[in-house]
């Protein structure tokens, strides 16, 4: 079975979508589909575009990716003529993609469409595309990231469709090969250069607004004696940061490191922070996804067989429960984070208890691979194998 995955996303570049494309390729190839990638061809990033995108994203079954050209003096847009043609000459069994207007040209083209959502319909034209890809037969149908996000598309799927509308829900993931070959600590310490005997508390991931990093900074101004280790982010923002945090020898900010990379930093580390604020904002900041987001840092820090401490945000509980696979306390009460930081220091085995039961969590349900399995057994897909 032919399926191509369309994407408006930048790639490479360090954007976690351009992850999350990727490792759903990667699944899809391994559950024996033919997968092409199509992305539009953007400017370069910072990322070299001759960069090995296997060791990027470490992503080792590989699939062909196509690069469409667009204008930017028609906002880009004629990347969807240009898709519309592509796919008439592949003649793909099967569309996916992320991008709702993407998901109209296939359905109404005469292509089965899946069209996966982050986000609620932004826009005018998001909105009617939206509303127009329900009305298309070769719509399949769609993916939510979350409960919470499903129960906000519903409210905006047409009335006179809304009974019968496939719609699942899929969280995301994490690599299969990471949570089966886990780094040994000390090993991972050495290669980075930690004291082996000092407690690391980790954090990966942007470093926008909402992310909590000023609570990390008030931690380390607390606990002079724990590492906080810092991945990811832009330069700007590691800059503004590492002003805000000058005075600390204990606040270490990595700067980015490819996704591939990312398990050796957590195995480094005791315990996984994750501070989300009640409002996250994304790259363009102009919009907030506390409500309905499905981080992929949660699932690859659960697959790290870590302890987590994370903000007790409604739509984290859906994957996360306190005490269970994870300790949760108020994103804003640097106090709580500090108290339940500590806890873990003085009680290693409340720790190990809930790292293996995150671990043996995601192991059960949230690969990339039960991710894939999960969402086309729904819409009543056979997988090749």
């Amino acid at each position: 079975m032919k399926v191509v995955y369309v994407a408006t996303v930048n790639i490479p570049s360090r954007t976690a979508s351009s992850v999350h494309v990727m490792k759903m390729c990667q699944a899809m190839v391994r559950h024996g589909f033919s997968v092409e990638l199509i992305i539009p061809e953007f400017q370069p990033s910072s990322i070299p575009p001759n960069t090995d995108l296997g060791d990027f994203y470490g992503i080792k079954d590989r699939f062909p990716m196509s690069r469409l050209s667009t204008t930017a003096m028609v906002r880009g847009n004629d990347f969807y003529v240009r898709l519309l043609f592509h796919l008439f000459r592949q003649k793909p069994d099967l569309i996916y993609t992320r991008d709702i207007k993407a998901a109209l040209v296939g359905s109404s083209g005469g292509w089965e469409t899946i069209y996966e959502a982050h986000a609620p319909s932004d826009g005018k034209l998001g909105s009617f595309c939206f509303s127009r890809f329900f009305k298309q037969k070769k719509s399949v149908g769609m993916v939510a990231i979350s409960e919470a996000l499903k129960g906000i598309l519903r409210q905006d799927i047409p009335v006179e469709r809304n009974r019968g509308i496939p719609l699942v829900v899929a969280h995301d993931g994490v690599d299969s090969e990471s949570i089966s070959n886990l780094l040994d600590p000390r090993e991972a310490r050495e290669r980075l250069g930690i004291e082996e005997r000092k407690f690391v508390a980790g954090y990966t991931g942007h470093l926008y607004k909402g992310r909590g990093i000023e609570i990390l900074i008030e931690m380390a101004q607390a606990l002079p004696d724990v590492l906080f280790l810092i991945v990811g982010g832009l330069q700007k923002d590691i800059d503004y940061y590492g002003e805000q945090a000058r005075d600390l020898g204990n606040f270490h900010l990595c700067g980015f490191v490819p996704n591939a990379e990312i398990p050796l930093y957590l195995a480094s580390a005791d315990v996984l922070l994750m501070p989300y604020q009640k409002k996250v904002m994304v790259s363009s900041g102009a919009v907030s996804t506390a409500e309905w987001m499905s981080p992929m840092k949660m699932f690859e820090y659960m697959g790290a067989k870590r302890p987590i401490i994370a903000s007790d945000l409604p739509v984290l509980r859906e994957v996360l429960k306190h005490e269970g696979n994870a300790l949760l306390t108020e994103p804003a009460d640097s106090q709580g984070w500090i108290r339940q930081l500590q806890r873990l220091r003085e009680d290693p085995g409340l720790g190990r208890k809930i790292g293996l039961k995150a671990w043996e969590e995601v192991a059960s349900h949230y690969t990339w691979e039960k991710r894939v399995q999960g969402i086309f057994s729904y819409f009543g897909i056979s997988l090749p194998h």
